[in-house]
């Protein structure tokens, strides 16, 4: 049986670099629209326009300084190892990336589940109301 043939990576080390930094500029864009969502799900649920938990302030704080601080650790470790800058920034975005994620899955994950109820609950008006079962 004849040995494997040699698999040669597709990138030369300076496409490698170019595709990683590219790759960092992908993740903070998706930071960017899921921390946006998050805000904007939080902001509607202050005025009353969207369903939101009762822990919904505390739990706000306590996530943001939970993803802050490890966010910090991990840019200061790779950093003082001597990884480039588009490693640090990627290692620091990790730990916040993952909170927004699980909010905003959270968040519009609630409000979907409000959204269900309030369509049951018209569609049983409504159809109550072809039958006559309601007085107007």
């Amino acid at each position: 049986m004849s040995p494997l043939p040699k698999i040669r990576h597709p990138f030369t080390p300076q496409q490698r670099v170019a595709f990683e930094v590219w790759v960092t500029g992908l993740q903070a864009a998706w930071l960017l629209a899921e921390s946006h969502s998050v805000f904007s799900h939080r902001v509607l649920g202050m005025a009353g326009l969207a369903p939101q938990g009762r822990d919904e302030m505390s739990r706000m704080v306590v996530e943001k300084s939970t993803a802050f601080t490890a966010s910090g650790l991990a840019g200061m470790t790779l950093a003082m190892a001597g990884s480039r800058p588009d490693e640090v920034m990627r290692a620091m975005m990790h730990p916040i990336r993952g909170t927004t994620a699980r909010n905003l899955r959270r968040l519009s994950r609630l409000r979907q589940t409000e959204s269900n109820k309030r369509s049951k609950s018209r569609a049983k008006m409504v159809a109550q109301m072809r039958h006559g079962d309601v007085s107007a």
